[in-house]
């Protein structure tokens, strides 16, 4: 419970700052530990979806064509690959393919005369990629850093992109949290009321605060890492 606990917090921060962490980096950290991916998501979900509705609560009045367009194609994807993936056997092996796409799309974000094109691309297949992204979310748990590149190409303040993020977080992880359960109440425990209490505490005390005293310009860079990292980490794991 130690270790869990650490987890949270230290995830926590790096969630509260930036509207990713306790999925990201957190699902692969518990797997390693020995977790099961239905127990890893009752610990980090809650957690996840306590501070995503913090920052959306924040951000709602900034990012409302955005949440239209999460809600009106990527939420019936989301529904749709897990209904397949909880009444099928079948394992989908995405994360190779999705690891090229989140590093190539980082490394040309570094590069300013490339950011424009990567953005506008995305802003003119915004429908079928809100649908890839939710359906690859549904099935593997890995659509968070397709989420956060779209929302670092749709948002144009650190508040809109952490909003976008925190909106599809929440949107996506109420769906998740009550799928899971619904496939195995057995996996309801005491701890999911507990840890996001810590979160919550976590990002009025010091998400916050950071987030007000980061700049536009290193927040944007912080959160194109981010992505390189993720897309690295899926491909060695």
């Amino acid at each position: 419970m130690l270790v869990e606990i650490l987890i949270i917090l230290i995830l926590s921060c790096v969630q509260s700052i930036f509207g990713v962490g306790l999925l990201v980096f957190g699902t692969p950290s518990l797997i390693l530990l020995g977790y099961s991916f239905e127990t890893t998501l009752t610990i980090v979900l809650p957690s996840s979806i306590a501070i995503s509705g913090l920052q959306y609560h924040h951000s709602k009045g900034h990012i409302e064509s955005s949440m239209r367009f999460l809600s009106m194609y990527g939420l019936p994807a989301l529904i749709l690959g897990l209904l397949f993936i909880l009444n099928t056997d079948t394992k989908w092996e995405t994360k190779g393919i999705l690891a090229g796409v989140l590093i190539f799309s980082g490394l040309l974000k570094m590069i300013p005369s490339f950011t424009h094109l990567l953005d506008k691309v995305i802003h003119k297949a915004e429908v079928p990629y809100l649908i890839l992204l939710g359906f690859i979310h549904g099935v593997t748990n890995l659509g968070g850093g397709l989420l956060t590149l779209y929302s670092s190409c749709r948002g144009r303040s650190k508040t809109q992109v952490r909003g976008i993020i925190a909106f599809g977080y929440l949107l996506f992880g109420i769906i998740q949290l009550g799928a899971v359960l619904i496939h195995n109440i057995e996996l309801l425990h005491w701890k999911m009321l507990l840890y996001p209490v810590f979160s919550i505490l976590i990002f009025y005390f010091l998400g916050s605060r950071v987030f007000k005293k980061i700049s536009e310009k290193i927040f944007l860079q912080m959160i194109n890492m981010l992505i390189l990292v993720y897309g690295v980490l899926l491909l060695l794991s």
